[in-house]
């Protein structure tokens, strides 16, 4: 598929947004687009999808690996300073679901997956963080940029619109 860089974020070092938005030509049929949602409510149940490496070194179809999904729950949006908001959850992700969609049991958009981060307490108890820039910024990026989207409440239920 030829795709055209039409734009991207300016800084996408850590704690930055990391966005680009690609033109797609000859799009095959039929393709299905996530509307996006705002930030999810802590607890909500989401979905990473993605191609991690050590689960695609495997897949026998190389060419066009089969997505891996993962489920988890939304455990707290933080605020940063800089106007990012980071959707802490815990649908497993790793090296390769960078860039994926988070999404919600409707299947709206709510995040990007972006990293993981795992440290070992005092009593050598691993904890481990998965992060997700929100689909509020994903929409501020696109907005920005006069990309066409479709809109939906992060809460399940509520009508999607077209923008």
């Amino acid at each position: 598929i030829k795709v055209t860089l039409v734009a991207k974020t300016p800084n996408h070092e850590f704690g930055n947004p990391d966005f680009a938005l690609l033109k797609v030509t000859n799009l095959p049929k039929p393709i299905q687009f996530l509307p996006i949602g705002d930030d999810p409510p802590v607890l909500q149940n989401v979905y990473a999808a993605g191609f991690p490496g050590f689960t695609t070194d495997t897949d026998a179809n190389q060419t066009t690996p089969n997505t891996v999904y993962s489920d988890g729950r939304v455990s707290v949006v933080q605020r940063q300073d800089n106007g990012i908001s980071l959707v802490i959850h815990g649908a497993y992700i790793s090296p390769g679901n960078s860039g994926g969609p988070l999404i919600n049991s409707c299947g709206t958009l709510v995040g990007v997956n972006t990293f993981g981060r795992t440290s070992l307490d005092q009593k050598d108890l691993l904890a481990k963080a998965l992060y997700a820039l929100s689909a509020t910024n994903l929409r501020q990026f696109l907005d920005a940029n006069q990309a066409k989207y479709t809109t939906s409440s992060s809460q399940c239920g509520k009508t999607a619109t077209t923008q």
